[in-house]
C-alpha cells in the first residue's frame, strides 16, 4: 500500500497537527491567567501566575504551533514530505524521555497525578509509535 493511501498514517497526522495548532494558538493569543486555569484543568498541574509565565508559555506555544503546521503539511503528502515525518517522530521520542524524566521529580514538585502522566506517557508513545509503524509501511 502506498504510503499516500494509508489512513492511519494520514488520521494520526491530522490529529496531531490539529491538537498542537490549537494548543499553540491559544497558547499565543491567551491571556496569561486563562493559560494557567486552562493548564490546570487540562492537565492537572499547578503553577503560580508570575509575569515569567507568558514568556515561557508564549515562545513554547509557537513552537507547538509549527510542529502542528508541520504534521498538517506531512498528512497533505506523507510521500513527498516523509522526512518531516521522521523528524516529528524524532521529537515525539525526546519528548517521551523528557517526560520520563520529568516524572520522576514533577509529581511532587508541581502537584501533577501520575496516573493522568503515566497515561499521557503512554499516549504519546503510541502516536509516535503509531507514526513509525505506519510511515515504513508501503
Amino acid at each position: 500500500m502506498a504510503i499516500n493511501g494509508n489512513p492511519i498514517l494520514r488520521g494520526i497526522l491530522w490529529a496531531l497537527c490539529g491538537y498542537h495548532v490549537g494548543l499553540g494558538v491559544l497558547g499565543i493569543i491567551l491571556p496569561t491567567d486563562l493559560l494557567l486555569k486552562i493548564g490546570t484543568s487540562a492537565f492537572h498541574f499547578s503553577l503560580s501566575e508570575t509575569p515569567q509565565i507568558g514568556w515561557v508559555a508564549r515562545p513554547f506555544a509557537t513552537y507547538l504551533l509549527a510542529f502542528g503546521v508541520f504534521m498538517g503539511v506531512a498528512a497533505r503528502d506523507p510521500v513527498k514530505f516523509r522526512p518531516i515525518i521522521y523528524g516529528g517522530i524524532l521529537l515525539i521520542g525526546i519528548r517521551v524521555i523528557q517526560r520520563i524524566i520529568f516524572m520522576m521529580s514533577g509529581f511532587e514538585t508541581f502537584g501533577i497525578n501520575p496516573m493522568r502522566s503515566w497515561g499521557m506517557l503512554a499516549f504519546s508513545t503510541l502516536m509516535g509509535l503509531g507514526l513509525l509503524i505506519s510511515v515504513r509501511k508501503e
